[in-house]
């Protein structure tokens, strides 16, 4: 009874690690994107720049995503895909599991001096995690790639001039949602300011329903600037827009009053002229 109660509770500790088998290779043979983040563009600049590395040092650069790990072990797995892609001690796989938000990098044993474990880490850190806080999955990979391919062409003495890399901890990089969205935020503010100067300094009478046409395309054409603006990065622009609501309803119920009152005072100075008249 001890024995069969001991298998089980081996056969419970490693089911983590049976429970996914390793992804094959795809038709595209550097790029296995089983979690459907990397767009055509990524995944072709990332197989032209891993054959032309293969061809140049032998190394085998592979970049894998997943839609989830399924519990299984990490380095377990990692172990089996290195093993199961690459043919030789100087392989490097980027491995991405999606639900966990897990990155992992996986060198050869050839490729330890170049990317040791400590370099790996930072790597990681500065240039793939800040994208991904963003969930902005696409670039993320690929600025990771072009970190660590650009170290290893160093090493080689390879020209890698042409390929960028972003720092993520950088102030613009780190900070970009917020500019971004502080830029939108003034063109709207100016646009506003400029709209109620106009109606109110030169349509003092506020009448005109060419006015009211508009101060409503004026709303709409910011609704499609924020649009706009959450196409290049959703993050806050939900918030952003009931800002715009909320200012176009303060500024247009404001003006409705400016109106009332206009009427007001000149209805009162009609008045007074008809009981001099009389």
């Amino acid at each position: 009874m001890k024995k069969i109660l001991s298998f089980l509770i081996l056969l419970l500790a490693v089911c983590p690690i049976l429970t996914l088998a390793v992804v094959p290779k795809s038709n595209f043979v550097y790029v296995s994107d089983y979690a459907n983040i990397l767009d055509s563009n990524t995944a072709s600049y990332i197989i032209d720049y891993s054959s032309f590395l293969k061809k140049e040092t032998q190394i085998e650069f592979y970049v894998v995503t997943l839609k989830t790990l399924d519990g299984s072990d990490v380095d377990a797995y990692s172990n089996q895909l290195y093993d199961s892609f690459c043919s030789n001690n100087k392989g490097l796989i980027i491995l991405f599991s999606k639900k966990e938000r897990l990155i992992k990098v996986i060198a050869g044993s050839n490729l330890s001096t170049i990317l040791p474990n400590d370099v790996i880490d930072e790597l990681i850190q500065s240039y793939f995690m800040p994208f991904f806080k963003n969930e902005e999955w696409n670039l993320g990979i690929q600025n990771g790639y072009n970190a660590l391919y650009k170290r290893i062409c160093d090493a080689y003495h390879i020209d890698a001039s042409a390929i960028s890399v972003l720092d993520g901890n950088d102030f613009l990089t780190k900070y970009k949602t917020f500019i971004l969205l502080f830029i939108t935020w003034v063109g709207i503010t100016i646009t506003y300011v400029c709209c109620v100067y106009f109606l109110k300094i030169y349509h003092s009478s506020y009448t005109s329903r060419m006015d009211d046409f508009i101060f409503i395309l004026m709303f709409f054409t910011n609704i499609m600037l924020l649009a706009l603006t959450g196409l290049i990065d959703s993050t806050f622009v939900f918030i952003l827009l009931a800002l715009e609501i909320l200012c176009f309803i303060f500024i247009y119920v404001s003006l409705r009053r400016d109106q009332k009152e206009k009427r007001r005072i000149r209805n009162a100075r009609m008045k007074q002229k008809k009981r001099k008249k009389k």
